[in-house]
């Protein structure tokens, strides 16, 4: 066991609890679920072993004519392996018009012509929103990610790129800020796992503490852009995401129903 493993152990489910693999649905095959495996695997089903403990069978979604792994550089990760405690059921399946949640974000991130996955299930569970970040940037094969929640719909490919460039040649973070706190979308180097993995073993899950830690560039939301950083959590917000389609008194609802995802 190693030292990592043995610091989070207190952070593991019960022991009668086993701990999920990753689960990625690659945007060439938005109906399957499939195991992205880090670029060091070059088997398409292998075993393989992380700090975090043993690892699963996987079998890789990436192929050698995949036009999408020639995206390296950036790459896109959406997450969606929340509880939705709060809303009672799986948010990411939501309709919202003709598609769910999820298949709005899925929709605006192809539109960057990165490779985009959706992580479902985390390699390290119950550390909120690091919890997805830690499966993204451990299984990447990019040089940084943008993060994407599946709840927040509204987010334009407009707002993401202003992130990708942002981050530039040589940062390592950008957060987008609203009401004075570091929440979704952002972006990350991959080499800030290292980061990541000391913010898990010391039990500080917030983004607002992963963004000090890491000294990120901090971006106001652009005017105008408020509303698109609404996030589905309840019901409640879900009636009015859905009433903010039909016109203008939906959107004054959904102001003030859904907020913007901030830290935890």
């Amino acid at each position: 066991m190693s030292d990592f493993t043995a610091a989070l152990a207190d952070l593991a489910p019960p022991p009668f609890l086993p701990v999920p693999a990753v689960m990625i649905v690659p945007v060439s095959m938005p109906t399957a679920i499939d195991v992205n495996v880090p670029p060091h695997v070059p088997s398409t089903n292998h075993k393989t072993n992380t700090s975090l403990g043993k690892g699963k069978t996987v079998k890789s979604p990436v192929r050698s004519d995949d036009k999408s792994a020639a995206q390296a550089s950036f790459a896109v990760s959406i997450l969606a392996g929340g509880m939705s405690s709060r809303m009672g059921r799986d948010k990411s399946r939501l309709r919202l018009g003709r598609r769910s949640l999820l298949g709005h974000v899925l929709a605006t991130a192809r539109e960057l012509g990165c490779k985009v996955r959706v992580i479902h299930r985390d390699l390290v569970p119950r550390c909120g929103p690091l919890s997805g970040i830690f499966t993204a940037l451990k299984t990447s094969r990019a040089e940084a990610e943008l993060f994407l929640a599946c709840d927040m719909p509204f987010v334009s490919a407009t707002l993401m790129r202003k992130i990708i460039r942002s981050l530039g040649a040589r940062g390592r973070a950008v957060f987008i800020v609203a009401d004075a706190a570091p929440g979704f979308p952002f972006a990350l180097r991959t080499s800030a796992l290292p980061v990541v993995e000391g913010q898990i073993r010391r039990g500080q899950f917030s983004l607002h503490s992963l963004a000090k830690t890491l000294k990120a560039k901090l971006i106001p939301v652009p005017r105008g852009s408020a509303k698109e950083l609404s996030n589905i959590n309840t019901p409640l917000d879900w009636q009015a995401a859905r009433a903010a389609r039909g016109g203008a008194s939906g959107r004054q609802a959904l102001g003030k129903s859904g907020r913007a995802r901030r830290s935890r």
